[in-house]
């Protein structure tokens, strides 16, 4: 895109400001992972840099589960804009026994639209020992649930709530659906 996402203005707010909104519905804490931290130091989120720079998904993951410690952590990308709360108590219910659950799109799997047992940490961690860091490894190393816009559909959610931000053209589909689904 050639800008920071999270910091895009949709509708009134930057990207992560809205995640954030709607995290609070459902969350008891919010972090806000990644590098250069000072971007996000005026939001309502506790900042933390990765414990590990430059590993990417599977790095942030990692940095929210360890600050976590216990309990299911609820991952969102900062160019997710309409993920709601709602969506996040779906992923957060379909954890059961698993270690987690995972929004799955025809596009593939979404790591950072997940819930995630944090006592995994484990899992993650000998992944970046293995130095296995694509995203999509965590759905093959992990024992995850998976939830599809069927799933979405079947629990009255509106899959474009999936939307990812990634282009120009996406930014202006994102405005778009701002003015619909809030």
């Amino acid at each position: 895109m050639g800008v920071d996402k999270a910091l895009i203005d949709l509708a009134g707010e930057s990207v992560i400001a809205r995640i954030l909104r709607q995290l609070s519905d459902c969350a008891d804490q919010t972090h806000i992972v990644g590098d250069r931290p000072e971007r996000f130091i005026d939001l309502p989120a506790r900042v933390l840099p990765d414990d590990r720079p430059g590993l990417g998904v599977v790095g942030g993951i990692a940095t929210g589960l360890r600050v976590a410690a216990e309990g299911i952590v609820v991952c969102v990308a900062c160019d997710m804009p309409f993920v709601d709360a709602e969506l996040m108590q779906l992923l957060v219910d379909a954890v059961g026994s698993t270690d987690g659950a995972i929004v799955r799109t025809p596009r593939g799997y979404e790591p950072l639209c997940a819930a995630y047992r944090a006592d995994r940490l484990e899992s993650l961690l000998a992944m970046i020992h293995e130095g296995e860091l694509a995203a999509q490894s965590i759905a093959r190393r992990m024992d995850l649930t998976a939830v599809d816009e069927g799933a979405l559909l079947e629990a009255g959610l509106d899959p474009r709530r999936l939307f990812n931000m990634n282009t120009p053209d996406d930014l202006e589909q994102a405005r778009e659906l701002a003015l619909i689904l809030g």
